[in-house]
């Protein structure tokens, strides 16, 4: 069982439209590449999400702390039953 920080932990839906997402790709290496999506809500920055080849990372507001999943673990969190 993977744990889940309480930061990434929420499953409510929304029908407000406040969400600004950009997204961008960029380079690590020649061979491999990331898409970084940039969260923010009215101007204010959520955080940052970085999905590569081998896991996906969630770095929360201007924090220097990245949540790190693999995507097995992703796929796990993703398909387990929401109370």
């Amino acid at each position: 069982m993977v744990a889940i920080p309480p930061e990434l932990n929420r499953c409510a839906y929304s029908t407000e439209m406040a969400h600004h997402v950009e997204a961008k790709l960029r380079a690590r290496e020649v061979s491999f590449w990331d898409l970084l999506v940039v969260v923010r809500r009215n101007r204010r920055k959520l955080g940052e999400l970085v999905i590569s080849q081998d896991s996906i990372d969630w770095s929360p507001g201007n924090s220097k702390s990245t949540y790190k999943l693999s995507w097995e673990a992703f796929d796990k969190i993703m398909r387990a039953p929401k109370d």
